[in-house]
């Protein structure tokens, strides 16, 4: 064997070595970063629907909140918002209001539905009933 090929073959293998012990630290380094960040723990609060592929979104991050534009191309921070820049705020959190949501629906007595079955009903179902009735 010549010696060139000796020699490349022992600089390879302490180049693999060093890109090895390289990232063993990135890594240690972003888990570090990363335990640090998820301290702030963030929440999309509302999100419109401008356009397509445009939105604009209110996120919480900790305790302060951010009005976001995004796009296809581009994500950008419009301003942060203080309680006293949105007037109620603090309603987004209990989204969705309960007077959005619809009233229950009253469960039907017996007596009610007889009262139906009986009375002037055009359906399919009751034009089977009556004509398939014993009293017929």
């Amino acid at each position: 064997m010549d010696g060139t090929m000796v020699n490349s073959m022992v600089i390879l293998g302490i180049s693999v070595f060093i890109l090895f012990l390289l990232s063993n630290y990135l890594k240690k380094i972003n888990k570090k970063k990363l335990s640090y960040l998820s301290e702030y723990e963030g929440k999309i609060v509302s999100r419109i629907s401008l356009t397509k592929n445009s939105n604009l979104f209110i996120v919480q991050v900790g305790t302060r909140n951010f009005l976001i534009a995004s796009n296809d191309k581009s994500t950008s921070l419009i301003s942060e918002l203080t309680n006293n820049s949105v007037p109620g705020l603090e309603s987004f959190r209990d989204f969705p209001n309960q007077s959005y949501l619809g009233q229950p629906k009253k469960a039907k007595t017996i007596e009610e539905e007889q009262a139906i079955s009986t009375g002037d009903d055009l359906s399919f179902k009751s034009f089977l009933k009556s004509a398939f009735a014993k009293n017929n």
